[in-house]
């Protein structure tokens, strides 16, 4: 050999594998120590590179402290690494800015996450974290046509917004829920007709749900059919029987939160017939007091 570093390309006859061993500098002619195997490869097909463990995979790389990483696969822009740095990370990046990384796509695939996922933070500390950017949280998209609805964290609150306008907003401190009702956003206002005789037909009822309900316990509440019957404008119906009421193509779903409007509109009409009822009374109270005196001076005048 010449002055410089050397190599021994070793095969072993008997069991069939071939090893690359690789040497300090040294000098011509002269002995090298220190050699070190860095790459075996089995009859099999194994490859080990790195140290001169036999392989126990087809691909098996070995960590080594003095390089930064395991291994890198280079991008134009961005490159990813496997076992980085002391902490020995892993970063598995788009080759370049605005690129994609596609994992398991294909049908009926399935990704397994274990222990913290963190979304737009590296130090999660719940089983899935997600760091907003720009006010912008979690959204859910409908397959089909795109309807989506974002659920955000916004001044401590929990934000509800359906295709990029809040409907509406849970409390921090309170965790009341708050519908969005701005005059501006509202059109065709109309007051409400007089509803007092449609509300005393409601018939409040008590009931068990048949589903996941194993310890029978009643509810109290209305029948969503017989409240269509009435208020129509309350009722909404699923148009399918996807969501596991087999046999139900028309599931009825009640809005309940209206009930409050309803009885504000009934209290204030109740309200108009007692003043009636009290304007009445005090002309009645007045036209007995006048009597009273009638009778008073006519008793008066036959004495």
């Amino acid at each position: 050999m010449a002055n410089g570093y050397a190599a021994v390309q070793f095969l072993d006859p008997n069991s069939g594998y071939m090893a690359l061993d690789m040497f300090g500098n040294g000098a011509a002619n002269g002995s090298v120590n220190g050699g070190q195997r860095v790459m075996i490869i089995t009859n099999e097909g194994r490859v080990n590179i790195g140290s001169g463990a036999w392989p126990t995979a087809v691909l098996q790389v070995a960590r080594n402290s003095s390089i930064n990483g395991t291994a890198v696969f280079m991008g134009t822009q961005n490159h990813s690494y496997f076992n980085y740095g002391s902490s020995e990370h892993t970063y598995i990046r788009a080759g370049f800015d605005g690129g994609t990384v596609f994992i398991n796509d294909i049908p009926n695939g399935k990704v397994a996450l274990g222990q913290l996922v963190g979304i737009g933070t590296a130090t999660p500390v719940y089983p899935l974290e997600i760091r907003q950017k720009n006010y912008r949280g979690l959204v859910l998209v409908e397959e089909g046509n795109f309807d989506n609805w974002e659920f955000s964290s916004y001044y401590g609150g929990l934000n509800l917004v359906f295709n990029g306008n809040v409907k509406g907003f849970f409390l921090a401190g309170s965790g009341a829920y708050i519908t969005v009702s701005d005059k501006r956003l509202k059109t065709d206002i109309q007051s409400l007709p007089s509803l007092l005789q449609k509300i005393t037909q409601l018939q409040p009822v008590s009931y068990e749900m048949i589903h996941n309900n194993p310890a029978h316990k009643r509810s109290i509440g209305f029948l969503a059919q017989d409240v269509e019957k009435l208020f129509p404008e309350l009722v909404t119906k699923l148009p399918d029987s996807t969501k596991g009421y087999k046999g139900i193509t028309d599931l009825h779903a009640l809005n309940y939160s209206d009930f409050g409007v309803l009885a504000i509109k009934a209290i204030q009409e109740q309200q108009e017939v007692i003043k009636k009822q009290g304007e009445a009374i005090q002309t009645l109270e007045m036209q007995m007091q006048e009597l009273k005196k009638i009778v008073g001076q006519m008793q008066k005048k036959e004495m």
